[in-house]
């Protein structure tokens, strides 16, 4: 074969090539219709399977990287891919990250957004409130007590006016001249109530608006400080998008939609890491972008919040376990990341992040994992995402629950000590280290295995149709058709055994007739020449009787033998028929329907055709009028031999004579007869063996087709499993 490539991505056309002349090459059409028969099923067969892997290998063509070191973060949902690529993204600097941190303190900055601003308008708004309280308070205290006074004020001037009124009508007339030059103490107290009366009247109005001032500035006062938290709050609108933890889930099923793709540069090393939607949702609105993502990537973290193996599914429904054998089969480089939920502080101070009792479940989850993905398996790691996603997340949101958390965690640990005890600083070591050091050689070998892959796939396929489909249907068929073929040989020969019983049971019959008869016509004393006749005779009318009813006793025989073989080929393609409905349907991947055998069972061999031809050539035997009259001229020789002494005996001697003739000339006749029956048979015989092996061939037919379309198949795996190996050979020696 040996493939040789100018640059490593022309491997999608050579392999494509490959694939195409060795496919082709089974596809060459036959004049011969049987032949054409296999061949269109292998065409069907072939092709479907090539259709298949030349789209496979369009995808592969399409998402392919050759340049950049791609690792996907694949795994379950809410299982904390998009933590971990955040927290990741903040220690490494990724250029989109860095952007986002900086338009966030410049908003921050604009809007003075700093906890402690937004602390003090907090407790303004509140002390505003209060103000408020307490104004309305003192005002309705005033107003009462303003109230009361006018009210006591002009209660007493009333009082004081009634006193007067009353006591200058009652007086005497002296005392009312009096009067009019002293007023009497009455009067004098009113007049100062009025003027206090007055007094109060005229500066009430300004003592109600000092109070109405109170409330305004109380007010006002709030109304700034609210103003104020609502530009902050709006402020805090714009700053939530540049915030940390942005591409976090909110705990929604299927928060991430489509595969984002993070590229980072770490001391000139560069390598981009992709978020990939989870496997356990809603996959009809993802499965693309999972399928494009791994076909993408050259190594493949696989996270899981669970220190359990990865659960099998139902019949009809794939678990976890068969997700990740079918999205990563391909890859070279799979690791498992155990992120362990940590939601208090506490719970990183005991000496390990992981329990013994998890550390034992994750050992059985690496087994599993090997089990499917075999040595491009690696091992797990285990660490604990949300805390070291806050420890380093200092762009959040003020008053949010991230930033409560952070401050939480503050409280009990510096960011170094988290990074430490949630395990991210080891991963860190890891990612940036030897992990993506050796990138070329991982790129082309991940992009080489999934092309073999590719094709090793194509070899699964074929090989389950080989072993699941055709050599089973082979054996079943071939089984069948030779049970069917002995049966036809026994029925042939039990009808050549019947039909010599017949034949030599009717020989028997015409001997004792004819000797019966003559015997009869001897003892009255026939002359020679009469006994001829009457021997010729009574020779011919047992010829006659015979030749009339062994037709029918051996054609009775033949019509059974019709019969039989009839039922034996009508079982053999029931069976038959029941064998292509388990078998005859054959499963593509990437194609809507099965592909049907087009293997002959019933109108394209023709059997009626072939059971018509035996039965003819058969009804020859049983058409005994050549060889009965053949005999005449044998017994006419044979009476012609001994008439020249007939003449020289006495009667009873010539009678005894004449027996003796009759005996020996009838077991010559009938050994003439019986021999020239076996012959005429035996050679219709070898013509009716001739069309039973027709019949045979035809029976077999179908298993011998089906021999050559496995053995075809078998060519094909041959060469594309050399293929395959190729190919891996060759990314692994780059």
């Amino acid at each position: 074969m040996g493939m040789k490539l100018e640059s490593p991505a022309q491997i999608y056309a050579q392999v494509g090539d490959e694939i195409d002349r060795i496919l082709g090459v089974m596809q060459i059409t036959s004049s011969d219709k049987d032949v054409a028969e296999v061949q269109s099923t292998l065409r069907d067969l072939l092709g479907g399977v090539q259709k298949e892997l030349d789209e496979r290998l369009d995808r592969l063509r399409e998402h392919g990287e050759w340049n950049t070191f791609t690792i996907a973060f694949y795994g379950e949902t809410n299982a904390g891919k998009s933590t971990l690529i955040e927290t990741l993204r903040i220690l490494l600097g990724e250029q989109q990250k860095l952007a986002r941190r900086q338009d966030f303190k410049a908003v921050q900055d604009e809007h003075t957004l700093s906890p402690e601003a937004l602390e003090a308008c907090r407790v303004e708004v509140a002390k505003s409130n209060q103000a408020i309280d307490e104004v309305a308070t003192q005002a309705a205290s005033k107003v009462q007590a303003l109230a009361q006074q006018g009210s006591q004020l002009l209660t007493e001037l009333h009082r004081l006016q009634a006193v007067v009124v009353e006591l200058k009508r009652n007086a005497p007339f002296w005392k009312k001249w009096v009067f009019r030059f002293r007023k009497p103490v009455e009067e004098v107290a009113q007049a100062e109530a009025q003027r206090q009366w007055q007094a109060f009247d005229t500066e009430r109005p300004a003592r109600v608006s000092n109070i109405d001032r109170m409330n305004h500035e109380a007010v006002a006062r709030m109304k700034r400080a609210v103003s104020l938290q609502t530009r902050q709050e709006a402020a805090l609108m714009r700053l939530a998008p540049y915030a940390d933890g942005e591409i976090i889930g909110d705990g929604r099923s299927d928060f991430t939609r489509g595969t984002a793709s993070y590229l980072f540069d770490v001391g000139g090393q560069k390598f981009a890491l992709l978020d990939v939607p989870g496997i356990e949702g809603d996959e009809s609105k993802v499965s693309e972008h999972i399928w494009n993502a791994v076909r993408k990537a050259h190594a493949v973290f696989y996270i899981t919040a669970k220190a359990a193996a990865p659960q099998k599914g139902d019949p009809g429904k794939p678990g976890t376990l068969e997700k990740i054998k079918t999205h990563l089969d391909d890859q070279t480089e799979v690791w498992t990341i155990f992120n362990k939920r940590v939601t208090n502080p506490i719970q990183l101070g005991k000496p390990s992040l992981v329990s013994d009792d998890e550390e034992v479940s994750l050992g059985v989850l690496d087994t599993q994992m090997r089990a499917q993905l075999g040595e491009n398996y690696q091992a797990h790691i285990s660490l604990s995402a949300q805390p070291a996603f806050l420890s380093v997340a200092d762009c959040l949101v003020p008053g949010s629950p991230d930033e409560k958390s952070r401050a939480k965690f503050l409280e009990k640990m510096s960011p170094d000590e988290l990074l430490a005890k949630t395990g991210m600083a080891s991963f860190l070591r890891l990612l940036t280290g030897d992990f993506v050091r050796d990138y070329k050689r991982k790129i082309r070998q991940a992009n080489f295995n999934k092309a073999g892959k590719l094709v090793s796939g194509a070899v699964d396929q074929l090989s389950a149709m080989q072993h699941g489909k055709l050599e089973p249907l082979q054996i079943k068929l071939q089984k069948d058709a030779e049970s069917a073929c002995d049966q036809v040989t026994i029925k042939l020969a039990s009808l050549k055994n019947g039909l010599d019983s017949l034949v030599q049971q009717e020989i028997d019959r015409f001997t004792r007739d004819v000797r019966r008869n003559i015997y009869t016509r001897i003892d009255r004393n026939l002359d020679n020449d009469r006994f001829k006749q009457a021997f010729a005779d009574e020779i011919a009318a047992g010829q006659a009787s015979m030749a009339e009813a062994l037709p029918a006793r051996l054609g009775g025989a033949v019509d059974k033998f019709g019969k039989d073989i009839q039922e034996v080929v009508e079982r053999f393609q029931e069976l038959a028929k029941e064998l292509l409905a388990l078998y005859g349907r054959i499963n593509i991947d990437g194609l809507k329907g099965p592909i049907a055998l087009k293997i002959k069972i019933d109108n394209g061999i023709k059997l009626g055709g072939l059971i018509g031809a035996v039965l003819t050539v058969a009804a020859l035997v049983s058409n005994p009028g050549g060889w009965i009259v053949a005999t005449i001229a044998a017994f006419s020789l044979l009476v012609t031999f001994g008439k020249a002494v007939w003449g020289f005996f006495d009667d009873d001697y010539k009678k005894a004579q004449q027996r003796s003739a009759v005996d020996g000339n009838l077991q010559k006749v009938a050994a003439s007869m019986r021999g020239v029956a076996l012959k005429s048979m035996h050679e219709n015989f070898e013509l009716v063996a001739t069309k039973v092996q027709e019949l045979n061939d035809a029976l077999t037919g179908s298993s011998e087709q089906l021999e050559v379309l496995r053995k075809a198949l078998g060519k094909s795996t041959a060469e594309l499993t050399l293929l395959s190996k190729e190919i891996t050979y060759i990314g692994k020696s780059a």
